[in-house]
């Protein structure tokens, strides 16, 4: 009996691919870990997804699981019994009750015992479950059908696109207005564009001008602006009027004067750039959300980047430093580059996230906000161990690398290879393109670099599988212990 190991991972949104032969009961632990000899049906192809759940029933929907026999889907009940054939072309899985089937390239819905919910006519089709309805395309036109197969819509329209879980566009000549699941017209107009909604609001567009609706497709925001951001979590956007910029809040209230020529990095938080001739200012607009005016940092840099990390990022004669909020340059300006740690993965590393990395001298280090260095500036090149915090891969030259500890001491002396983390205290090494494995733990090489590729278990991570030619057919196995 051959034990194979089988994870094939298929990308496809809404379905789950599954094999089957309906002549008997799927083995439990069919779609996971697999020992087979000899099918009986040549043509079963089984076929893996992901980790096992360690709960059964998390394999199924509705009690109801998809299997594919040759080339056709059908469904298995939670004991393997086929309960609905494998005639399908295509399946989703059920939810709520219902699935997307297609059959003689047609796409219809069923219910968990296989009964034709809405007939197999569509050419498209999605099902929105919670409300007993669906968008299909039939004949170059889209609908709104409920589970009688009748119209939720006056008419049919070129396209429906999804907007909120209550809301559809609905896009006919052109010209789109907001509807419910219902097919009720939420807007009181159409407009040409209406885009996506960002905490509440829905920029809308007709007549050359920009305005904001709700979800309920109330204009809370009328069309005046020629210009806009989208709104940011915090309930501020960017908007334009005659080329002046300013910012709104969700209920349309001006909160910085329309009177700057760009407004730049409206973040969370409230921090953001304007410009006015020329001229940056970094502004902190956590005051415009409680209604009082900005305060304005009016800085003589050649450029900013607003509080990376609680900081102002200033350039002045190529050179980077960092402002704190009140002005003051709290790291100098002598570094050729200034980042966030997450660039390089540091920020796994605890407390790493609210620090910045620096390139001065040609070395890499790591900074606090008050300039005190947390890493030494020793380096070419620093970045984060992958699969292992605690460790930093650094770089001398071109192609020599070594690992440190947080402190920047080494814990693996530096070389000419290239270095790899892998999960499970190990390393791939590659040395004049061929790869071994080195351990964290024992600082040795465990499987020399003589082999043209090497792969590590997905499962058990001290197994390790070694190709000796582009082939991938000769192979070594090791297990280190």
């Amino acid at each position: 009996m051959k034990k194979i190991i089988l994870a094939i991972f298929l990308l496809f949104s809404n379905y789950c691919f599954f094999s089957c032969d309906n002549t008997e009961k799927i083995p439990e632990n069919q779609a996971y870990e697999l020992d087979i000899s000899e099918p009986e049906d040549a043509n079963v192809v089984y076929m893996g997804t992901q980790s096992r759940p360690e709960n059964k029933k998390e394999q199924f929907h509705n009690e109801r699981r998809l299997v594919r026999r040759g080339t056709y889907w059908g469904y298995i009940r939670i004991d393997s019994t086929l309960i609905i054939d494998c005639v399908y072309e295509e399946a989703t899985i059920f939810k709520n009750g219902f699935a997307s089937v297609q059959k003689n390239q047609k796409k219809g819905i069923i219910d968990v015992k296989g009964a034709e919910i809405l007939p197999l006519q569509f050419d498209k089709l999605l099902i929105l479950s919670k409300y007993k309805v669906a968008i299909v395309k039939q004949n170059d036109k889209w609908d709104l059908v409920d589970f009688n197969n009748k119209s939720c819509l006056k008419e049919a329209v070129d396209s429906l696109a999804y907007r909120t879980d209550s809301s559809l566009v609905s896009i006919k000549n052109k010209q789109h207005q907001l509807i419910d699941y219902t097919g009720k017209t939420l807007t009181k107009r159409s407009y040409d564009w209406i885009g996506r909604f960002v905490v509440g609001r829905a920029p809308i567009y007709a007549d050359s001008l920009v305005g904001f609706i709700d979800e309920k497709g109330i204009d809370v925001i009328p069309l005046q602006y020629n210009k806009f951001q989208k709104f940011n979590e915090d309930g501020m956007a960017a908007v334009a009027k005659d080329n002046r910029w300013g910012i709104i809040d969700r209920l349309g209230r001006i909160k910085l004067e329309l009177k700057y020529d760009e407004v730049y990095d409206l973040w969370i938080d409230g921090h953001f750039t304007v410009e006015q001739n020329g001229t940056k200012k970094c502004v902190r607009s956590i005051d415009i959300r409680n209604g009082i005016a900005p305060q304005i940092l009016d800085l003589d840099y050649d450029n900013i980047e607003c509080f990376e990390k609680g900081v102002v990022m200033v350039t002045k004669d190529k050179k980077n430093g960092a402002l704190n909020e009140k002005g003051k340059l709290v790291i100098p300006l002598e570094y050729a580059t200034l980042f966030s740690t997450e660039m390089r993965g540091l920020e796994v590393n605890a407390n790493w996230g609210n620090y910045l990395i620096g390139h001065k001298n040609k070395k890499e280090g790591v900074i606090d906000k008050a300039n005190n260095v947390i890493f030494p500036f020793k380096y070419n090149f620093i970045k984060a161990l992958s699969n292992n915090i605690g460790y930093l891969k650094v770089r001398q030259g071109l192609n020599h690398y070594g690992v440190t500890d947080l402190q920047g001491n080494l814990v693996i002396p530096i070389q000419n290879r290239s270095i790899y983390g892998r999960p499970g205290g190990y390393l791939f090494i590659v040395e004049n393109d061929f790869w071994g494995i080195l351990s964290l733990a024992t600082k040795e090489v465990v499987v020399p670099a003589q082999y043209f590729k090497v792969k590590q278990d997905e499962n058990d991570l001290n197994l390790f599988f070694a190709y000796k030619d582009s082939t991938e057919i000769t192979i070594d196995t090791f297990r280190i212990q």
